[in-house]
Order: C-alpha cells, then sequence, then structure tokens
C-alpha cells in the first residue's frame, strides 16, 4: 500500500478557533458570518442571563436562560468555562465538532485560556482590535443597543481587554469585516495545514523511507 492509498484515511486534528475583543468590535458578526457558509466549522452558541435583544432569538445568538437554570448548568458540568459581565452571567458550553470539522468560539481572554487548558495544542487565539477607541464608541453607540451608562462602561473595559492582546496567537485590526475575514480563512487554510496538526504524516513518512 502506496502513501497516496494511505493518505485517503488521513485523519487532521481537531482545532478550535477562539476569539475575543472588546464589545463593540465585531466579533459576533465575524464568527458568524465566518460559520454561515462553511460546513467544517461548528460555531458554539454561549449560554446567558440577559433578556434577548429584539433580533435575537434563542438557540441562535445565546441560549437565553434564567439565573437558577444557569446555575443549575454550572453544577452539572456542561459550561468549560462561565463569567459574570455587568449584572449577567455568560457561559460556553462543551462543543464536540463532527470529524472534520473544527470548533469557533466567541469568549473574553479568561475564557481563551480556559479553553486552551481544556483542549491543549488544539486552540488558535485570535484578538481583534478596534481601529480606534472613537471608533469604537461610535460603533457602541450606533448599534443602539446599549443606555449611555452602558457604553461608559464598555469602554473602559476595552483597554483592560486591550491589554491581553499579547496571549494571542493573532491579532487583528478589525476596520473593513470583509478584509479581516479574508485574512481570518487563510489564517484557518494554513494553521490547519501545519505538521503538529497533521498526526498522520509521521506513519506517512515512515512509509516513504521504507520504499
Amino acid at each position: 500500500m502506496g502513501l497516496e492509498e494511505k493518505s485517503l484515511g488521513r485523519k487532521r486534528q481537531t482545532l478550535y478557533f477562539v476569539f475575543s475583543a472588546p464589545s463593540g468590535v465585531g466579533k459576533t458578526v465575524l464568527t458568524k458570518t465566518l460559520c454561515a457558509k462553511a460546513s467544517d466549522l461548528k460555531l458554539s452558541v454561549s449560554m446567558t442571563t440577559r433578556q434577548p435583544r429584539l433580533d435575537e432569538s434563542h438557540g441562535q445568538e445565546y441560549y437565553f436562560v434564567s439565573h437558577a437554570s444557569f446555575q443549575q448548568e454550572i453544577q452539572k458540568g456542561t459550561l468549560i468555562e462561565y463569567a459574570q459581565v455587568l449584572d449577567h452571567f455568560y457561559g460556553t458550553p462543551h462543543l464536540m465538532p463532527a470529524e472534520g470539522t473544527d470548533g469557533v468560539f466567541d469568549v473574553d481572554w479568561q475564557g481563551m485560556l480556559t479553553l486552551k487548558a481544556q483542549y491543549p495544542g488544539q486552540i488558535i487565539s485570535f484578538f481583534l482590535l478596534p481601529p480606534s477607541l472613537s471608533e469604537l464608541r461610535r460603533r457602541l453607540e450606533l448599534r443602539g443597543q446599549d443606555s449611555l451608562e452602558s457604553i461608559a462602561h464598555r469602554m473602559a473595559q476595552a483597554k483592560k481587554e486591550i491589554s491581553h492582546y499579547g496571549k494571542y496567537d493573532y491579532v487583528l485590526v478589525n476596520e473593513n469585516l470583509a478584509e479581516t475575514l479574508q485574512c481570518v480563512r487563510d489564517i484557518i487554510k494554513v494553521e490547519r495545514s501545519k505538521r503538529i496538526h497533521q498526526p498522520w504524516i509521521c506513519n506517512a513518512v515512515a512509509t516513504l523511507m521504507e520504499e
């Protein structure tokens, strides 16, 4: 059996692409757009205790649950990580992609570190930056989902979150969504092709050496 025949059954390591950014930078839109037409990417849907916005539905943007239900999920161990943001809790359920499919997470920097510990060697992390803080404020105001008090809080948190950029594999400025998406797709293609994510290569090389 030659290398070409053996390669038909080669399996790539499952990867988890993790995205973080201050609120308003556009990571949610990016991750949803990235996964919308990609059958080989499965987006993790987070759980939250906040109320859905007008354009959100249960199971799509989030799983919207009560505080009591959220605490029950913590006790059952169904959440990889969770955190409190303002008056609400957000959590990330375990994700089991099908063979040949990778996972996509939208979490904060603490969630990224938790995922990195949960899936050692399988996390590829991205941190998205705004073009400027003034542009970030403009985006928060434009989406019309937050009070002035909430916007002020999110702006104060932005610098704290940005300070953790050095923990990530890739840092991208999300100035233009289409350009950022293309950059992310290119990175995903490269990461999937890396030797460390192709465990079958070792045996393939051994086969070549025996010929």
